[in-house]
Order: C-alpha cells, then structure tokens, then sequence
C-alpha cells in the first residue's frame, strides 16, 4: 500500500488487523516507531498489543517487532518468539521500502521464517526496482496508491507554506563564523 507521509498508513494497517481478525506480527525498524505504533493500535483495536524489541518479549495476538530483534531470535535461543513466527497469519511490514535498503536481507530472512498468508507493505516511498523487487515477490504488486497531491486535494493533508527568509548575519563554516 503506497501512501503519501500522513495519509494514514497506520490506521489503514489497523483496519486490515481488525477486519482479519487473525494473529498478526507488524514490522518496523526503529523502537521510537515501534512504540509509537504500539501505543496506536492498542488505542485502535481497543486491545493489549505486543511488543518484541529493545529488550521487551511481551507477544500478544498483535504483537509489534522489531526486525532487529527477529533477526537475532536464533542466536539467542528465544523460542518464544521463533514459535510466534510459526503461527502468525498477517504480517504488516512498517516503511516497507526498507526492502531497497543495505537492511533488506534482515527483513526478507524474518518474512520468509513465517508461514503468514496475509503480507502487507506500508510505505511512502516504496522501490520496486533492484533489492525492492523482494517487496513484491513477499507481498505481491501495490494493490492501492494515493499521492501527497490527492491527499492535499482530498483535504487530508495541509498544503505546505515555504517562506524564504533572506539571512544578512554572518555564515557559519566549519572553521568559524564568516565574513
């Protein structure tokens, strides 16, 4: 699902996990994010939503991990988490464009551990070329796509204001100030 920054990628992830109903492993890269995400879908879904990563196990029937952390399962003997990939049904994959990424083998190695039948990408940015084209050999072709542009035509998103703001004080270098 390519969708512009701010359109909504999150909810958008939390009504598939409702209207599936099934167990479900939502993917990210960053725990600031994965929190954040956490917090989200608890609100959402109106139910406890798990998190695996920065040191935290706590696997629910919507459990939000880490790659990193999925990436290690192995090395630290953490069955829990290696059983979990075993039974999740949906995969919810977090700034999916990752896949293009010097990181995309952490991701393709964690995806293709589970036998998830339901796989989503989420991004803004996706690369459908090169190392993206795992993307969709994971998850299939883009099913929709909505620009920055729509968003802003649909009243979604704000349009941006830039003002330019002529700087007459000195110029700041990596050696000192300037002139």
């Amino acid at each position: 699902l390519q969708i512009a920054t701010g359109g909504g990628k999150t909810n958008l992830g939390a009504a598939l996990i409702k209207a599936l109903g099934r167990k479900t492993m939502w993917v990210t890269h960053r725990q600031a994010l994965a929190n954040q995400i956490r917090e989200r879908l608890s609100s959402l879904l109106g139910q406890p939503v798990g998190l695996v990563g920065d040191g935290v196990s706590d696997i629910q029937d919507v459990t939000v991990c880490m790659v990193q952390t999925l990436d290690r399962s192995e090395t630290e003997h953490r069955q829990e988490l290696r059983d979990f990939l075993q039974v999740v049904e949906v995969i919810i994959l977090d700034e999916a464009h990752h896949f293009g990424s010097s990181s995309s083998d952490q991701w393709y190695r964690q995806i293709l551990k589970t036998n998830a039948k339901w796989r989503y990408g989420l991004t803004a940015t996706p690369d459908f070329d090169g190392a993206g084209l795992r993307l969709t050999a994971l998850t299939g072709p883009a099913l929709y796509k909505i620009s920055t542009a729509e968003l802003i035509n649909r009243g979604v998103l704000v349009p941006p204001r830039i003002w330019y703001i002529e700087n007459s004080d000195p110029k700041i270098t990596a050696t000192g100030l300037a002139g």
